[in-house]
């Protein structure tokens, strides 16, 4: 009876250990997938003093490849794609000068896309932190105004504005 008992305990111990050792497995996994998956992060600087609006662009993760950039500031509407083959590694960080007036307390409503250098994944980051990632094949189906008005609903698009299409220059490059 005792033998028994100790059969079963050790099959009980070697299933949990199985167990553990499978979701130590995922969890590798899962960090190894994230790594491959950029992060951005986007902020809209209203420098006062300089008498410049501008875009700072910062790739926290993986690289990333075809960053796209839309937004509005007020009446002011602005898109850049940067070219296809233009990657962005991982830590780099660039700002833009939006070429418009300084308009310090107005809402912003911007949004950077990248995809990934497996072109899996989507990621679309906005002003306000939120960060989105989609499978690419899910997202292709989205234009850029569809997409725009699933993250900004209600919202005009920025080439519907009154100013539709301010000039953005790279003024800055960090990796």
């Amino acid at each position: 009876m005792l033998a028994e008992w100790a059969q079963i305990a050790i099959a009980l111990f070697t299933a949990v250990t199985a167990l553990a050792a499978l979701l130590s497995v995922r969890r590798v996994e899962q960090d190894r997938r994230a790594r491959l998956i950029p992060e951005l992060h986007v902020e809209v600087i209203c420098d006062v003093p300089n008498d410049q609006m501008r875009l700072t662009i910062v790739n926290l993760a993986a690289s990333a490849r075809e960053v796209r950039i839309m937004g509005s500031i007020g009446e002011f509407g602005f898109t850049h794609n940067t070219p296809p083959t233009t990657y962005w590694q991982s830590g780099e960080s660039r700002t833009y000068i939006i070429s418009m007036p300084v308009l310090p307390r107005v809402e912003a409503y911007v949004f950077a896309e990248a995809r990934d250098l497996g072109k899996k994944f989507l990621v679309v980051a906005t002003v306000g932190g939120a960060t989105y990632r989609w499978n690419l094949r899910q997202a292709e189906k989205l234009s850029p105004a569809a997409e725009w008005h699933k993250l900004f609903p209600g919202k005009p698009l920025p080439l519907d504005l009154k100013y539709p299409q301010m000039a953005i220059e790279l003024v800055e490059r960090h990796r």
